[in-house]
């Protein structure tokens, strides 16, 4: 391990664990996240939530079965660009993990402002570079570029089949006078 890599001391799991298990812990979160952040905020809904539905709003199986695929994409990109690398320790996943969630939640909440949320989520990429500078930042741009393109393309592609739709807020105005 690089002497400055500021990686919390914890217990780490060897990578042919940590990798398949990220795989499926994250296509869990990914799922919940769907379900409680952008169906409960309106940001998605689905045409035929009531199949193999666990969460209101959405076919729980099939929004699962869909992530369970990325976060393996994801995870084996990951490890394609890293494989040489220590894995990470549990608190640094679940620091990254607590972040993600917590910016999939700020997408629902900031829909209406865009430019606010890209901002924000540039600063914290930022600021998680700047934590462990060790790490080969060609190789966490390239997976950033990646997931990036990947995110979009995912949603088009659900959008297109019809099985989810955006929404629209529609604004009214008043005038006072």
């Amino acid at each position: 391990m690089d002497a400055d890599r500021r990686d919390p001391p914890g217990p780490r799991l060897p990578g042919s664990v940590c990798y398949p298990a990220y795989a499926l812990f994250l296509a869990i979160v990914l799922t919940l996240c769907d379900g409680l952040a952008h169906v409960r905020q309106d940001v998605l809904f689905y045409t035929d939530p009531g199949r193999f539905s666990l969460l209101a709003g959405q076919p729980t199986a099939e929004v699962f079965a869909g992530f369970v695929g990325v976060a393996a994409f994801c995870t084996g990109a990951g490890w394609a660009l890293f494989r040489h690398a220590d894995p990470p320790g549990v608190p640094r996943a679940a620091t990254a993990t607590a972040i993600f969630v917590g910016c999939y939640f700020a997408s629902g909440l900031l829909r209406d402002a865009p430019m606010v949320l890209y901002a924000a989520f540039m600063a914290i990429w930022l600021a998680q570079l700047l934590t462990y500078p060790s790490t080969d930042v060609r190789r966490v741009v390239a997976l950033s570029v990646l997931f990036g393109v990947l995110g979009p393309i995912v949603e088009g592609w659900r959008s297109s089949t019809g099985s989810s739709r955006t929404t629209t807020r529609t604004r009214t105005t008043s005038r006072c006078g």
